[in-house]
């Protein structure tokens, strides 16, 4: 089966210090990416320990961004994840998107 994107939580935006991301629709194995920007470079978001890191972006002069991806099991569907360590003064931006058809073991990426 190829890889498709299947569906995506809705996005949260604010001055926040946490951001509470609600997946969307998943079944067990679909893989879930969580984007979190923050117009603060400093700002680091951090996820819980199940969460692995793809790739994190910070220009050193007000914009991080970080990417996050975790496999779909079966309490994962329309499960609320945080993302904490947000400055709380800036704006802060998070979405979460999922994927079939990934392999079910080891890293998708």
């Amino acid at each position: 089966m190829a890889v498709r994107f299947w569906a995506a939580g809705s996005p949260v935006a604010g001055t926040l210090t946490t951001l509470d991301l609600v997946a969307p629709t998943l079944n067990v194995n679909d893989i879930i990416i969580a984007q979190i920007s923050s117009n603060d470079n400093d700002a680091a978001a951090t996820p819980d320990s199940t969460w692995t890191s793809i790739n994190e972006l910070n220009n050193g002069t007000g914009l991080r961004s970080s990417l996050f991806w975790k496999r779909a099991v079966s309490a994962s569907s329309g499960a609320t994840f945080q993302f904490t360590g947000l400055a709380g003064t800036t704006v802060n931006f998070g979405i979460l998107t999922a994927f079939r058809g990934c392999k079910t073991f080891g890293s998708p990426i």
